[in-house]
């Protein structure tokens, strides 16, 4: 009979290390989620400030404008 509860006590210890293991990952994913979605929101931010000026800008500025905001697409995708 001892033997027998020594292994229900042995499972018992792993299924809660299997537990704590368990809540560590779900806990890394949730922040790791949240810091994507951070990002996205920043990336979002600075693509709306990529707008040219009214009036006159230069053709490279704008294909720089241009650009920076295809690249600042891409990251968000």
């Amino acid at each position: 009979m001892t033997a027998n509860l020594r292994q229900r006590a042995r499972i018992v210890r792993v299924r809660r290390v299997q537990h704590d293991l368990a809540a560590a990952a779900a806990a890394r994913a949730s922040a790791e989620l949240k810091a994507l979605e951070h990002s996205e929101e920043r990336l979002g931010q600075l693509r709306q400030g990529l707008g040219a000026d009214q009036g006159q800008v230069f053709g490279a500025a704008l294909a720089s404008l241009g650009e920076l905001a295809m690249r600042v697409d891409t990251a968000r995708e």
